[in-house]
């Protein structure tokens, strides 16, 4: 009598184990939404454009939603914009299991303000002054990295503390990811700028989170701190972060603010493990081999 066939290999390294044992671990999954006609044209997309997705976008989605499906997922979330609730919405409909998604409109793309729609050479402008620690900079009419932050935050720390479910995919933007990333994982808005992201990549987390306050340790209640457990904060020791097409080599913006930008919760480390990940996709969607 044969054997049944065995489930498909992920294409990510194992769940990191909790360190102790009051600790969970939860693992998301943060994605870019696939692309859109103003995407393709260059424009600025932020929470002002509300674009459903192209031809190709449906076709990045569908190749994300071949990567969830073999693996183990309890919960999506998506933002309240069509391109990102339609990415999600394949990888919900493929998945074998009935898994609910739910819309978080504090997950939702920056505002460009009156730039939504352009392409201007004012943004270089504006993203010079975030690298030089100016995160209260904004487009005309516009959102700042730091309102996102403490916008979208929120959110995500509540899918950590307050949901039950251990692992999520969450589908949003661009920028946004960026600045979340480098909030969830440094504790501050320094990387954002070097966290690349790619229409429907794949960005995995897992966060430890520590419910005895009594293991949570008094130099991180009284300053929490990068949350990263390594100290050369320059690269991610990750080896699909680490090759150089496939992930990112993360460096600090010149300017290092003396104090966290957000007031993160303390008993809860989050770690990379694979960012910007697209093997899923074809080459000429921006894929890799």
């Amino acid at each position: 009598m044969s054997s049944p066939p065995s489930a498909p290999a992920s294409p990510f390294p194992p769940r990191t184990e909790p360190p102790t044992p009051t600790s969970i671990v939860k693992r998301l999954y943060f994605c870019r939404h696939g692309e859109t006609a103003m995407n393709a044209a260059g424009g600025l997309q932020g929470q002002g454009s509300n674009y459903e997705l192209n031809d190709t976008g449906r076709e990045q989605a569908r190749c994300m939603a071949q990567v969830f499906k073999d693996l183990e997922v309890d919960y999506f979330v998506s933002s309240d914009l069509k391109r990102a609730i339609q990415t999600a919405e394949v990888s919900q409909k493929l998945y074998p299991k009935e898994i609910p998604l739910t819309i978080e409109p504090a997950l939702k793309e920056i505002s460009w303000g009156v730039w939504e729609g352009t392409r201007t050479s004012e943004l270089d402008e504006l993203v010079k002054s975030w690298d030089q620690g100016d995160y209260n900079a904004s487009a005309p009419g516009g959102e700042s990295p730091i309102q996102v932050e403490a916008r979208c935050m929120p959110a995500v720390y509540a899918l950590l503390k307050n949901r039950p479910e251990q692992n999520i995919v969450v589908v949003v933007h661009g920028r946004l990811l960026r600045i979340l990333l480098s909030s969830l994982m440094f504790r501050n808005l320094d990387y954002m700028s070097t966290l690349t992201h790619h229409n429907c990549c794949i960005n995995v987390v897992d966060c430890i989170i520590e419910t005895d306050p009594s293991r949570i340790s008094k130099s991180e209640a009284a300053e929490p701190g990068p949350q990263l457990p390594f100290a050369n904060l320059s690269r991610l020791p990750d080896p699909h972060v680490l090759d150089s097409p496939r992930g990112n080599t993360c460096h600090a913006s010149a300017h290092r603010p003396s104090q966290p930008t957000f007031s993160h919760p303390v008993g809860i480390k989050c770690i990379p493990r694979v960012l910007d990940y697209r093997a899923h996709l074809p080459e000429h969607m921006n894929g890799y081999i």
